[in-house]
């Protein structure tokens, strides 16, 4: 395995002091050589070819092992191209399955406290949902379906329908904040990511995450917009947080666990409040962003009824 690649951790203006430290640290794993040992990886071939050595079968003791596209793993759905849309689709049907069969006795029980079914909602529902989601890389559509679920969830705990919601502007944003719920699940997911960076930066230097999160494959990525590795994804939440945490200095950082764990917390900068004097006016005085907004808000509008 090559030495990791300094544009992965490391900015492209640093210092030589703080080349020579991360590439000494990453000198650990160069050692350590995965195609010689029990893991196996190549990044030739298709895997609609059925020549490509991505598709042979593995030899184990008198077993075989076939090739397939995608399998279960401790609960989390492995594809073969490395994607977690599949994954993402298991969790919600999964997270489906418990609320609608805790709907009835509990979350639309309203006998039961606001905050006893937040705590249900989130052990037995949110955990659910977001199990696993430390290895994910989500795409947008995949956000936007695990938010759709969860903000459906929301309302039926809250017990705000959409016309009330209308007819009070009650955005789902302070309905998540009445359930005790400040932030949405792509956050959630973020703290999630940064606090497994840290636990692995934490692990012995011959751990299998630690390697093969240092380790560099031998064969080289496409120039025409590759696919974002979990590296890169992580970069990003780094970048995105407020205040951001530099890409040389995290290695460092994550060897204190509580001080970490405050970091994983962090949020993006709050957006800034939309401008009143902009944007689609109703005759009710409420002000849209956009025009399918007032659109949709006309039909539950009282100044047209």
């Amino acid at each position: 395995m090559k030495e990791c690649s300094r544009s992965l951790f490391l900015p492209s203006n640093a210092t030589s002091v703080e080349e020579d430290r991360f590439l000494a640290r990453s000198r650990i794993y160069s050692d350590m050589d995965l195609e010689e040992r029990w893991l196996r990886i190549s990044g030739r071939g298709s895997k609609d070819d059925p020549s490509s050595p991505m598709n042979e079968p593995v030899s184990l003791g008198e077993s075989t092992i076939e090739a397939v596209d995608s399998f279960t793993y401790l609960g989390s759905v492995i594809h073969r191209d490395g994607q977690s849309s599949q994954d993402v689709q298991s969790c919600l049907a999964k997270a489906s399955r418990v609320f609608g069969s805790l709907r009835v006795p509990a979350f639309e029980n309203r006998s039961l406290s606001l905050c006893c079914r937040h705590r249900a909602y989130i052990a037995l529902v949110l955990t659910t949902l977001l199990y696993g989601t430390e290895t994910w890389m989500p795409k947008a559509p995949d956000l936007r379906s695990l938010n759709a679920f969860h903000h459906q969830c929301v309302h039926i705990i809250v017990g705000i329908s959409r016309r009330d919601q209308w007819d009070n502007r009650v955005t789902s944003i302070t309905m998540a904040r009445t359930l005790g719920i400040d932030c949405d699940v792509a956050d959630i997911i973020r703290e999630y990511r940064l606090r497994w960076l840290g636990h692995v930066g934490r692990m012995n230097d011959d751990r299998m995450p630690k390697r093969v999160l240092f380790g560099e494959l031998p064969a080289t990525r496409p120039h025409h917009g590759p696919r974002k590795r979990w590296c890169d994804v992580i970069m990003d939440d780094l970048r995105s947080i407020s205040p951001p945490v530099p890409s040389d200095c995290w290695f460092d950082a994550a060897q204190d666990r509580s001080a970490w764990r405050q970091v994983a917390h962090r949020r993006p900068p709050a957006r800034a409040p939309p401008d009143p004097d902009s944007g689609f006016h109703c005759a009710c005085g409420k002000v849209c962003r956009r025009p399918g907004d007032l659109k949709r808000h006309a039909p539950y509008c009282k100044a047209n009824s």
